[in-house]
Formats: C-alpha cells, structure tokens, sequence
C-alpha cells in the first residue's frame, strides 16, 4: 500500500501540477480545444484592459480565440490574441473587475496553421501580467494529458501492486 501512495504522489506532482489561485488555460491539440477555467479580481490598466503576454507578442497579428469568460457586467472583449513572437490573453471590464471563466471547451480549428503553431508553441509556458494589477501575476499554460498517458501510470500502478502482492 505504502508503495501506491508514493505513486500517486509521484503521479500528482508530475502529470498534474498544482496551480495557485486564479486563471488556468488548459490546452488539448489533439481536439483543438482551450478551457480557460478559475477565477481572478483586480483592477484593469490603461483602457479598462486586463492583460497577461507569454512571448515576446510584436505586430503582425494574427487571428484570435474568443474566450467563454464573465467580466463584471459582462466585458467586451474577453479573447487569446495570437501575435507574431507571442500571445496575449486579453480582458476589458469596469474599474474593479473579476474575471470568472465558465470552463466551456473552445474550439481553435479556424486558426491558420502558423497561428496553430505559434498558440500550441506556449503549452507548458505562463502567461505574465504586463496591464492591470491586483491579478495573479502569472496565468499558467497547461496541456491536457492524453488519454494513453493516463493508461501507462495506471498500468504502472496495477503492474507495482500485483508485484509488491506476489512478495
């Protein structure tokens, strides 16, 4: 028993990392599909704009991801903006804003295939605060394990029981 707790500690701290408060954007390229879940409140910057870069995001711009998000009576523009060198996710609310994301998967199949890569090129990167402020100061970029990597570590659980059972 000893040895499956160990495990699945081991399991935990590297297939699925803990996160601190605030937002997370959970990727899966096999389906095309970014959650953004989790829950941030602080005050927007210059334009009312909440805005966490990861790269270096510089012109051109290339297309966006709507995001299913609430800001405080509802802010305008809510998206992950795909830019040459980096991508930006972006929020517009009232003064003192809480961002709470609805975890609706979204599609990003319209996105070219340089902006694909240029999006799914961030998976396992943070996103960091460059407008606002009382916001977490990092939105983390995770990937949605596939279903195969969850059926090794069980088989390798199943395989160290039935072992650790035989002695």
């Amino acid at each position: 028993m000893k040895i499956i707790l160990s495990s699945l500690t081991l399991f935990s701290a590297t297939i699925l990392p803990a996160f601190s408060a605030g937002l997370i954007l959970s990727v899966d390229s096999i389906a095309n599909v970014v959650t953004l879940t989790g829950s941030d409140s602080g005050t927007p910057g210059t334009a009312d704009v909440v805005r966490w870069d990861a790269g270096t995001p510089a012109f051109p711009k290339g297309t966006s991801i709507e995001l299913a998000a609430t800001v405080d009576q509802s802010g305008l523009l809510q998206e992950i903006e795909i830019w040459t060198g980096g991508i930006r996710l972006a929020f517009r609310g009232p003064a003192f804003s809480t961002i709470t994301a609805t975890g609706t998967p979204i599609s990003y199949d319209t996105l070219n295939a340089t902006d694909e890569a240029t999006f799914e090129s961030f998976i396992g990167q943070s996103f960091s605060l460059a407008t606002g402020s009382g916001y977490e100061s990092t939105v983390d970029i995770v990937a949605v394990p596939e279903p195969s990597s969850f059926a090794l570590v069980l088989g390798g659980l199943l395989w160290g029981f039935c072992h650790r059972r035989r002695k």
